[in-house]
């Protein structure tokens, strides 16, 4: 497993082929952010973060290196609230933050 440099996400790597990248914003509560990356046929035995938290790399008993572009699958989660707000003009009702957002607590998005 590794951190990006900010400690969120955490990615991690499986015996089951896969890597999840986890978002931390309540540690009590980790929730997956979008679908496990696959791409190896074995076990994913490394992660690492580059320096600019941009590109993934995972290294499998496969014998291979994939690199992952994971700036798109993080960017929403690392500014939701923002882009509810602009996006909307007036945030997320309860019900609303409920269907798009359902593993993290509401927040009202364009709070001041």
């Amino acid at each position: 497993m590794a951190f990006r440099g900010s400690g969120s996400p955490l990615a991690t790597g499986s015996n089951d082929k896969t890597v999840i990248l986890w978002d931390l914003t309540d540690p009590t509560q980790p929730s997956p952010i979008g679908p496990p990356l696959t791409g190896h046929t074995d076990t994913v035995w490394s992660v690492a973060f580059s320096p600019d938290g941009r590109t993934l790399a995972t290294g499998s008993h496969d014998k291979t290196v994939i690199l992952w572009n994971i700036t798109g699958m993080t960017e929403l989660r690392d500014h939701l609230l923002e882009r509810a707000c602009l996006i909307t003009g007036q945030g997320l009702t309860p019900d609303e933050w409920a269907r798009y957002v359902p593993d993290l607590p509401y927040q009202d998005a364009c709070a001041p």
